[in-house]
Formats: C-alpha cells, sequence, structure tokens
C-alpha cells in the first residue's frame, strides 16, 4: 500500500508541477507564427491569409485545450496524434477559419511537447521558459527539411534529444548562471526543433489521408460542434451554415445532439435557428414538457417585444406559438386577448381614417365640377369641408396620414388659385347681381382673401346702383 501510494503521490505532484504551457507566450506565438510563415513558402498550401486564425489557435488556455486534447496533460503525445487523425479525417479541398484554429491549437501542443525543461523543477523552469520569452526575438529559427511523423517514434526521438542538454541547464541554473550558459547557446537550436516539429506535424495532417472511420464518433462530433460554436462566436453566419451542413451530412441526428446545436443557437441568439432545432427534437420526442416551456417563454418575450413596439400582428403571433407550446400558463391567453382587443380597435380606427378620406376626395371632386361652371362659393365650400375630414387623419397610419397631407396641399393650391380669380373676375362671379350672392359667398366661403371679398362687393353695389338708375328713369318715363 506504501509502494502504491508513493507512486500515486508522484503522479499528483509531477502532473501538478507541469507548467499551463510550456514556453512563455512570446515563444509561443513566435514558434507557430514562424511554422505558418515557412509552410506557406515551401507548400502550396496558403496559410498566410489565415495566419489570425492559427495564431489564435496557438494561445487557447489549458482549459479550453483540453476539450479539444484530452489527457494531453499526462499523455501529450497520445492526444497529438488523436488531434493529427482527426485533422486528416475531416480535411477537405478548403481550409477554413476553424480548420486552421485547430492546425494552431495542435502547433501549440507540439511546441509544448518538444520543449525543454517542460517536466523538471517548476521554479527553474519558469525561470528558464521567462528568459527565453526575454530572447526570442534573437533566435534564429532554421527548419530541417519535411518529414512524415509517426507521432510515437517521432516525438520519443526529440525527447531524447532535449533530456541531453536538459541536466546542464538545470545545473547552471541551480549555480547561479542562470540563462547565460548552455541555454542561451542552444536558443536557437531548441527553438527550430519546436518550428520543424510543428511543421512535420502539419506537413502529414495535410498531405495523409485517414479514414473517418478510424474516428471515433465522440471526437468527430466534438470537432463539428465546435467548429458550430466557433463561427457562432464570430457571427460569421455563411460558415455557421457550412458547418451546420456537415452536421447534418455525417448523419448526426440524435435527440440529444439537435437539442444540443439548438442550445448553441440559443445561447448565441440566433433564436430562429434554434427554434427549427427545437421543434425537430420535439417531432422525434412529443411532449418533452422542458423544451415546450422553454420555446413558451421564448415566444412570450417575443410577443411581450413585439407589443411594445405596436407590432401588434407579430405580438399575436408570437403569443399564440407560445400558448401552442404551453397551455398551462393562464397569463399567455389573456395577454393573448388583450393583443387582439388592440387588434380590432386599430383595425376600427383605420377604417375610419379611411372613410374620412374617402369623403374628402370625394368633396374634391364635387369641388372641382363646382369651379368648372364658376360657382366657386360652392366649390370653396366643398373645399373647406374636405379639408375637414383630411383634419381627422392622425399620425398613426403612415400611408393614410401622406394622403391626407398630399390632400390638404392639394385644397390650400386650389383655395390660392381661386381666390386669384376671385379679383379677376370680380363681375362675372357675382352671377345675378343680386346682394344676396355677395353675402352666400361671405357665409359660405370664409377662406376668401380680403381683397377678392373687396372686389366682390364692389361689383355688386355697381349692379345695384346700375339697377337703381334704371329704375328711375323707367318710373321717370311712366310718369311722363
Amino acid at each position: 500500500m506504501r509502494a502504491a501510494f508513493s507512486i500515486l503521490a508522484f503522479a499528483a505532484i509531477f502532473c501538478a508541477g507541469l507548467p499551463s504551457h510550456a514556453w512563455g507566450p512570446k515563444t509561443q506565438d513566435s514558434i507557430v507564427y514562424t511554422s505558418a510563415l515557412i509552410f506557406s513558402r515551401d507548400t502550396t498550401t496558403l496559410l498566410r491569409n489565415l495566419m489570425p486564425y492559427i495564431r489564435e489557435g496557438a494561445t487557447v488556455s489549458p482549459k479550453e485545450a483540453e476539450t479539444f486534447f484530452f489527457g494531453y496533460r499526462t499523455n501529450p503525445v497520445a492526444a497529438i496524434e488523436r488531434e493529427m487523425n482527426l485533422l486528416q479525417a475531416v480535411r477537405s479541398d478548403r481550409i477554413d477559419p476553424h480548420y486552421a484554429f485547430r492546425l494552431g491549437a495542435l502547433g501549440q501542443l507540439v511546441a509544448d511537447t518538444t520543449a525543454p525543461m517542460r517536466t523538471l523543477n517548476p521554479v527553474f523552469r519558469d525561470r528558464y521558459f521567462s528568459d527565453v520569452d526575454s530572447h526570442v526575438a534573437r533566435a534564429n529559427f532554421k527548419a530541417q527539411p519535411r518529414r512524415i511523423v509517426d507521432p510515437r517514434a517521432y516525438f520519443s526521438r526529440l525527447r531524447g534529444q532535449v533530456q541531453v542538454q536538459e541536466n546542464t541547464i538545470i545545473r547552471e541554473y541551480q549555480a547561479g548562471q542562470g540563462f547565460d550558459g548552455l541555454a542561451s547557446a542552444a536558443l536557437s537550436a531548441d527553438l527550430s526543433r519546436s518550428v520543424s516539429a510543428v511543421l512535420d506535424v502539419w506537413h502529414t495532417v495535410l498531405s495523409r489521408n485517414v479514414s473517418s472511420v478510424n474516428i471515433s464518433t465522440g471526437n468527430m462530433q466534438n470537432y463539428v460542434l465546435g467548429s458550430l460554436a466557433f463561427y457562432l462566436d464570430q457571427g460569421n453566419m455563411a460558415e455557421v451554415s457550412s458547418a451546420y451542413n456537415r452536421i447534418r451530412a455525417l448523419g448526426m441526428n440524435s435527440v440529444g445532439l439537435r437539442q444540443k446545436v439548438g442550445d448553441m443557437f440559443f445561447n448565441a441568439e440566433v433564436f430562429d435557428r434554434a427554434m427549427e432545432e427545437y421543434e425537430a427534437v420535439l417531432l422525434l420526442v412529443p411532449g418533452s414538457r422542458e423544451l415546450s416551456e422553454k420555446m413558451a417563454r421564448y415566444y412570450e418575450e417575443v410577443g411581450l417585444e413585439a407589443l411594445a413596439q405596436d407590432n401588434l400582428e407579430a405580438s399575436r403571433d408570437a403569443l399564440q406559438l407560445a400558448l401552442d407550446k404551453n397551455k398551462l400558463r393562464p397569463e399567455i391567453p389573456r395577454k393573448l386577448g388583450e393583443v387582439n382587443k388592440l387588434i380590432i380597435a386599430r383595425d376600427d380606427r383605420l377604417a375610419a381614417t379611411r372613410e374620412a378620406i374617402r369623403l374628402a376626395k370625394e368633396l374634391e371632386t364635387q369641388a372641382n365640377l363646382e369651379s368648372g361652371v364658376l360657382r366657386f362659393a360652392a366649390a370653396m365650400g366643398l373645399l373647406g369641408q374636405a379639408e375637414d375630414q383630411y383634419a381627422l387623419v392622425t399620425a398613426e397610419f403612415a400611408e393614410e396620414a401622406r394622403v391626407a397631407a398630399s390632400g390638404r396641399a392639394r385644397i390650400y393650391t386650389k383655395t390660392n388659385a381661386w381666390n386669384a380669380k376671385f379679383l379677376e373676375n370680380a363681375q362675372t362671379l357675382s352671377g345675378t347681381g343680386t346682394r344676396d350672392t355677395a353675402r352666400r359667398l361671405a357665409a359660405e366661403t370664409p377662406g376668401l382673401h380680403e381683397d377678392a371679398m373687396r372686389a366682390l362687393l364692389a361689383a355688386e353695389l355697381n349692379s345695384a346702383l346700375e339697377q337703381l338708375t334704371n329704375d328711375l328713369a323707367e318710373d321717370s318715363f311712366q310718369n311722363d
């Protein structure tokens, strides 16, 4: 028991002493970035345009790395081999951003695995990595010719090369010499070893084929879901659709997976796609109360938000969907009833508004007919009535408000034109030449300009005086 305890205790101490990542952050970035540049230069595979995604992958946290490379801290070589096989299996003619991101993450793991000091005393190890980070800019990277990687044999050989110098480096740190000895002298060679390893692994991944049947369903599922999550996080909906189509093409249609995809869409606020997935789940598993309630809550929120924006039909439709998903919530039918009442009241107002416009246009037409036969008093009165009808139209209905505004503008124009005609044709406008005409015009046409009324009354007066003169002359003749 004591021996077993000692082995377990040692393993715990060893794993706890491993760094979050070997090398420092600047060194990690330099190794992966340099590898991508060399790879793009020496092959037809252009990684330069995907550099932001590769570098992003090279900076994933240990927690994120564990989701990609399960068990990488205890057996990194096995994790590298699984990821190489996976990336070979999912590779297509096009390297998409998520694939580039995973290449970067794999490059980080390879750089970790080939770093000197990674399993040694954490005090001196961390000092060494910090010193390398400070001096990485002066390193001279030299990559070796590419080779196909058999992970176990390949990394075992590299690990043997690293161990040759580790003991010397740690003794120099213990003696106080620090980075000034072998660590500094071997800097370029050590970093070049990691760069060559990253290049060899990428070369193997992108030049060899592995059948997807050799990949576990869980690994394949995690990859495609990771791809979907990656693009949802970026808001890249074109790539989201491609990732989703790959999921469907692989025949991944289980209830659990489709609900997980729905949850991913929901959390990314792509609600329409989330509802599609949830509907598919309910077809496979009718009566899922938890999912139905989730959908009902969502549709209820959509309905209330639409109501706050006065989008009554959208509110009604969403609340109806909420009621269809959960008929046990009494507040949903109550809110739906309130919205339906608002729609009826709104429709009544709209009908009244359209009727006012119809009457106004009809009155305008009658006014035009009256003006055509020079009955301007009647025409002006009809225009006033039409304007009253247009005034009933509010801004609630945009199209109707536009029509009413156009109508009022026409009335204004006609009023000015017809006032001018009064000034030009006052004698003609008097009609029968009676005072009744002037009184009627004044009473029925308050909108007439003052000058027009003055001219019209003058014409009436002249007509009356002329008639009086004629009458007097006739009386005088009869008396004679």
